[in-house]
């Protein structure tokens, strides 16, 4: 969150059309999203990004629910992050406002 806040002032949000968030468990994305809306509303556009095969936040919105990953993935993936997914506290962050 902080570097959003840190990164927009006053002036420089002004020419502000859209920022991509990395998602996985959605922390980052949750707070993100909480101070860009405080600070600019509906004025910017949040894109939440994520590998193809570890999609379970595109699917879980474009569902309306709460989802895993996909069971016919194995995550074979050494990157330990994106094998998080959308919990219960960061769900209806992402589901309401992104």
């Amino acid at each position: 969150v902080s570097s959003d806040l840190e990164n927009i002032d006053s002036k420089s949000h002004q020419d502000l059309d859209a920022v991509i968030i990395p998602v996985g468990g959605g922390g980052l994305a949750a707070g993100n999203t909480i101070a860009l809306r405080g600070l600019l509303g509906d004025k910017v556009k949040i894109i939440l990004a994520e590998p193809a095969e570890m999609d379970d936040a595109k699917r879980s919105k474009e569902s309306g629910q709460l989802l895993g990953h996909d069971p016919d993935n194995k995550l074979n993936s050494c990157a330990d992050g994106l094998k998080t997914t959308l919990g219960p506290n960061t769900w209806p962050i992402v589901r309401d406002l992104v």
